[in-house]
């Protein structure tokens, strides 16, 4: 591409000319659970993997041929603030008895629920502190808002409070473990706050954790801090703006719902940060801020970085950052790669060996605009090929609601989608966001919800048909959590249902 036009209608003009790709490394598989048991069906984090693929590739009792008959089992209320999804562990020992429990939090509810997922009763609840702060007129509530993460192999959930606090509790009864919770950033004045999912990675035991701002009021402090859970202790630090262990200047963060990925076979860690604090006059993609970032697994090396040339300068817009969580994923064939959306509208697609050389492939995909409309995590179903994009808006051949891309051959996206599903309201730029909620893959089906249209939908996974839809109670932005034969559809007022085949409706495992 010749430059970078944001209104671009034509498909063909959208593709970067591509660079050479590294040599193809043998295709990711992941053959087990993300808690390292073969055939359990743990969605244990945001996007069930640590790639953030969004795909269950052990489900499969729901499928394209019978999702239209769900029904509703039960739901379940945990009050206001629902962030990103829940997660699901498999066989917990409750009582001497096994049990699939459901975890959820809310921002709030400032409590965690763990949910008996045979009868919708609740387990336990574990209260936690809140702040209260000011982002336009009025206060609100904040405390967990993030998707918690599971360690099986200590019987563990972890997730945060609104002091900053990380939180580690017994799988089981809720009770805190021993040296927790640990502290990872100030709460006061209220500015830095935990918006992003835990990421756990049980390959070396280290739990990352993210901060951002409170709506960009100054100073806020971003950081990704690596936690040893076997101490528990802080086993490092990066702040964007200082590109150190060390605190910096206000600004950065990281906002992406599923906080950071991990490649599994490098253990290295990858983030896309927000913004410089431009009331301080620096430009908004100040030092590390606005970047795809790889770093060691104690993040005391940047291993390759960029901020992305194709984003757009458009005067009085300075918030052009990652409300974005990297995709890593490998199609057959292919190298490693990496996805990342931008609040410019860009899809940017990289070469995960050359990060740092930019992107092989941008895409604008949606108007520009600080809005914060274009975020989240796109996902790949590694049985289709196609990488989905949830679109909040209508920008040249791009509709709002969700599209599937094919790979092309030197390992790029075609950017006329395979098929697009259409549906939930167009973002314009006018301060009302419209984004879609993250998106789930299992057995053939792919789940989303509009975040504004209160509708969840699944379609089928290779030709996009609709095959099933369910009005939602409230805002759409909760990814939905598929396993063992229960769709898990959660709202951001709090209510979660599952929903189970007719002829499942009654059944109870027997361990």
């Amino acid at each position: 591409m010749q430059g970078v036009n944001p209104n671009l209608s034509t498909p063909d003009a959208a593709i970067a000319a591509p660079r050479p790709l590294a040599t193809v490394a043998p295709r990711e598989l992941r053959l087990c659970s993300p808690a390292g048991t073969c055939g359990a069906t743990d969605w244990d984090s945001f996007g069930f993997d640590l790639q953030r693929t969004g795909y269950n590739p052990i489900e499969s009792v729901v499928g394209a041929g019978n999702v239209s008959t769900l029904e509703r089992r039960w739901s379940f209320d945990v009050d206001s603030g629902v962030v990103h999804e829940p997660v699901f562990a498999q066989g917990v020992r409750v009582h001497g008895q096994l049990t699939d429990i459901l975890y959820a939090g809310s921002a709030y509810g400032s409590a965690i629920y763990a949910i008996d997922t045979s009868t919708g009763t609740m387990v336990w609840k574990h209260r936690v502190a809140h702040s209260s702060y000011s982002c336009g007129p009025g206060k609100s509530r904040f405390s967990i808002g993030e998707t918690p993460a599971i360690d099986r192999g200590k019987n563990l959930l972890y997730f945060n409070d609104g002091h900053n606090g990380v939180h580690a509790v017994d799988l089981s009864t809720g009770k805190e473990a021993k040296g927790w919770p640990l502290t990872i950033a100030d709460y006061t004045p209220d500015h830095n706050f935990m918006h992003g999912g835990f990421t756990y990675n049980p390959a070396n035991g280290l739990l990352y954790a993210v901060t951002s701002s409170t709506c960009d009021i100054s100073p806020w402090y971003g950081r990704i801090v690596a936690i040893d859970t076997k101490v528990p202790s802080v086993a490092g630090k990066f702040y964007p703006m200082s590109g150190t262990a060390s605190q910096g200047p206000s600004g950065g963060g990281v906002w992406g719902p599923g906080g950071a990925s991990i490649d599994p076979v490098t253990n290295n860690v990858f983030i896309a940060t927000g913004n410089a604090d431009t009331s301080k006059g620096v430009p908004q993609n100040s030092a590390y801020a606005e970047q795809v970032i790889e770093l060691s697994p104690r993040l005391g090396a940047v291993l390759a970085n960029d901020y992305p040339a194709n984003i757009p300068r458009i005067q009085g817009d300075n918030d052009f950052d990652f409300g974005a969580t990297p995709l890593l994923f490998q199609p057959l064939g292919c190298p490693p790669l990496l996805a990342a959306i931008n609040k410019s509208g860009m899809f940017e697609l990289y070469d995960r060996a050359s990060i740092s050389l930019g992107p092989i492939q941008y895409i604008p995909m949606s108007i520009p605009t600080d809005d914060g409309d274009f975020i989240g995590v796109p996902a790949f179903d590694p049985q289709t090929g196609y990488v989905y994009v949830g679109l909040p808006t209508a920008e040249g051949i791009y509709q709002p609601g969700m599209a599937a891309f094919t790979m092309q051959t030197n390992c790029t996206l075609n950017p006329t989608p395979v098929w697009s599903a259409d549906f939930g309201p167009a973002g314009s730029g006018d301060g009302n966001q419209t984004p879609r909620s993250p998106i789930s893959i299992a057995n053939g089906v792919v789940y989303v919800s509009s975040y504004s249209g209160d509708t969840e939908y699944a379609f089928d996974a290779a030709t996009g048909t609709q095959l099933w839809s369910v009005p939602l109670p409230s805002l759409g932005d909760v990814g939905t959590v598929i396993a063992d034969g229960i769709v898990y559809v959660g709202a951001g007022g709090g209510d979660i249902t599952a929903w189970t085949l007719p002829s499942a409706r009654t059944r109870v495992r027997k361990w």
